[in-house]
């Protein structure tokens, strides 16, 4: 007669939970490889955008009047997962605190700049816009006129809505980013294009 040895039935439930619970925190690590995979992957998309704002505001501001760019500023989706409320403005900098933004985020020493920022109030995205300090953001009061009926034009330095700092949002969208040709300083314009 065959002996069965009791001992090793005894250990088959006890290795059976600690494969279980190894696959578990294998299975958690996956996971959270996976998102920080994807809000990489949504974070090198909304930069790419906002670079491409940033670019064609630079190129408008130093034209002289002549330049005009088509600009498509569509944030993926993914990027809401930490707040509801998204926002882009335009902000110039200027005396102390200005100065140590100014030569954080700019090339340089510098008294003042503009930034371009874009994000939730915790995790803001900030681009130094290499223009000029004269350059005024048009909007519908100045110079600043609409081409065509499709168009709506859209304050870019739109200052703080309340004390809390919580800033105006510009929405998302296919722009036409222009220079205004009826002043001697630099005058840029975003119309935003109905589709």
């Amino acid at each position: 007669m065959i002996k069965i040895n009791s001992k090793g039935q005894e250990e088959a439930p006890f290795e059976l939970l600690v494969a279980i619970v190894l696959m578990g925190f294998v299975i958690f690590a996956g996971i959270m490889a996976m998102q920080k995979l994807n809000q990489d992957v949504c974070y090198s998309k909304v930069n790419a955008s906002l670079e491409e704002m940033k670019q064609s505001i630079e190129v408008v501001a130093k034209s002289g009047g002549i330049a005009q760019k088509r600009v498509d500023f569509n944030l993926p989706q993914c990027y809401n997962l930490r707040s509801p409320i998204l926002q882009i403005w335009v902000q110039q900098k200027s005396g102390a605190d200005g100065k140590r933004v100014c030569t954080q985020l700019c090339s340089g020493v510098r008294e003042q700049c503009w930034l371009l920022i874009f994000g939730d109030e915790v995790n803001p995205m900030v681009k130094c816009l290499e223009i000029p300090y004269s350059t005024v953001f048009g909007s519908t009061q100045d110079y600043c006129i609409a081409s065509s009926e499709n168009g709506e034009i859209i304050e870019l330095d739109t200052p703080p809505a309340n004390s809390q700092g919580q800033y105006g949002v510009i929405p998302a969208g296919t722009y036409n980013v222009f220079a205004s040709e009826q002043a001697t300083f630099p005058i840029v314009c975003a119309e935003k294009l109905r589709t």
